[in-house]
């Protein structure tokens, strides 16, 4: 006899999406999203984004500053400074570089 299947419930169905603010000093701009199940599940969340996405100076980019979610009004969940750091990981792939010594000797042209 086969077995009955069980209904899966979609958990994001209940979610709805939050957007967080960055605070005054960055003009309340909208930084991100983040999906919660209620506005008290916001609270306390913390978001990394780097400087420039902030500022729009993309000589920022390796400035990371910290976001800890403080007050959820409606879908708008508001933000105050949490701290920085430094993001000393690069940002594309260095080139891959021989040393000279291993490189094969050729012939000269003729």
């Amino acid at each position: 006899m086969a077995k009955a299947q069980r209904k899966v419930k979609d958990r994001w169905k209940g979610k709805s999406w939050y957007s967080l603010h960055a605070p005054s000093m960055f003009n309340y701009t909208v930084m991100a999203w983040t999906p919660a199940d209620s506005p008290e599940a916001v609270t306390g969340r913390v978001a990394e984004v780097s400087l420039d996405q902030l500022s729009g100076n993309f000589g920022q980019k390796n400035y990371i500053v910290r976001f800890r979610v403080g007050e959820v009004r409606g879908p708008n969940a508001f933000t105050t400074y949490d701290g920085h750091g430094a993001d000393s990981a690069p940002q594309q792939p260095h080139r891959l570089q021989f040393h000279p010594h291993h490189r094969r000797r050729c012939p000269p042209a003729a």
